[in-house]
């Protein structure tokens, strides 16, 4: 009677256990490390600015344009809003 064989096939790793253990403890670490700083970056918000840096922009022909958001986050014009309007005050 033949015996049969397993359906699978232990392969003996190219390098030292201790190697692997290595391997696997700075994948984990990693790992952790990415998670962490993931976390801490979902958490945070953008950060307001002050009302200092809110100041509207005021053109020469007396027209202002807002330099922050109604809830404080900074407008990023693509041009100076003032170009048309005789330059900024």
């Amino acid at each position: 009677m033949m015996s049969e064989k397993p359906p699978h096939r232990v392969l003996k790793a190219p390098f030292p256990s201790s190697t692997m253990h290595r391997l696997i403890t700075l994948s984990v670490a990693s790992f952790a490390a990415v998670a962490s700083i993931g976390s801490v970056l979902a958490a945070s918000s953008p950060s307001r600015p002050s009302s200092n840096t809110c100041r509207p922009i005021v053109c020469a022909n007396g027209r202002t344009y807002p330099t922050c958001t109604s809830q404080g986050y900074p407008i990023n014009y693509f041009a100076d809003p003032c170009r048309y309007n005789g330059g900024r005050r």
